[in-house]
């Protein structure tokens, strides 16, 4: 696999983005790749692209849900220790509600 730059030159071909996560079908016999000269592509062969595909959808399946997951517990955690906060704050300050 060779590292190519967008905006190069290239003959027809796959050429694999990781910055965004893509595959990109070059064109036929030759023409330039998409994006700016900091994007980089990887030119892949064409047996390696079922593999390449493979590795994304598992990459897909396990990191969608893993990510909703450590979301969710951000966010239990944040109000949780708001709310910690908020309770030493009005400690601190001395203002207790009365009983009764």
């Amino acid at each position: 696999m060779r590292r190519q730059a967008g905006g190069q030159t290239v003959p027809g071909g796959y050429y694999w983005s990781l910055s965004r996560w893509e595959i990109v079908l070059g064109p036929g016999g030759q023409g330039k790749l998409p994006g700016a000269a900091a994007d980089a592509y990887w030119a892949l062969p064409l047996p390696a692209i079922p593999l390449v595909v493979s590795l994304m959808a598992v990459l897909s399946v396990f990191f969608v849900p893993a990510i909703g997951f450590v979301m969710v517990g951000w966010a239990v955690y944040r109000k949780l220790a708001g709310k910690r906060a908020a309770d030493k704050q009005a400690a601190s300050k001395g203002s207790a509600l009365p009983n009764g």
